[in-house]
């Protein structure tokens, strides 16, 4: 195990950008953990669009979203959801400044359990096209 300072992650998730004439869907294309303002620790992604991050993900992770346009966040409220294992929702608060949606949760993860954070399709971007792919990123947080 890495510790908590060591400990972090940002995803590269495969483009995923689909074009169909003149319309470019948005996509995501990376997702980091952060403790406080701090990115800890990366790693690529897995084939597919389910990616399994490292163990030690801090029980107090924020969740920041890059995706590949400017996005409208109200689109996004039930669209990105983390859950604890055996599913239960843990609610967060978004925002949003341009391509980057960052999701807080509203409190402290269980440590030592498996998570997901779930992105869903259907968030729009400023111009009104939705994300046509969903993302499961699955993590342990720290004891």
């Amino acid at each position: 195990m890495k510790s908590l300072a060591m400990a972090a992650v940002v995803l590269a998730l495969g483009a995923g950008l689909g074009a169909c004439g003149d319309v470019n869907y948005p996509s995501v294309s990376s997702v980091e953990v952060l403790q406080g303002e701090v990115v800890i620790s990366t790693i690529e992604p897995k084939s597919g669009s389910e990616t399994t991050i490292q163990d030690d993900v801090p029980v107090d992770a924020i969740f920041r979203i890059h995706f590949d346009e400017p996005m409208d966040l109200n689109t996004a409220t039930d669209k990105i959801v983390v859950r604890e294992n055996p599913g239960e929702s843990v609610p967060v608060t978004l925002g949003a400044r341009l391509e980057v949606v960052t999701a807080t949760p509203q409190r402290a993860l269980t440590g030592g359990l498996n998570h997901v954070l779930d992105i869903d399709s259907g968030i729009d971007d400023t111009s009104g096209n939705p994300t046509v792919r969903s993302y499961v990123i699955n993590f342990y947080t720290a004891p």
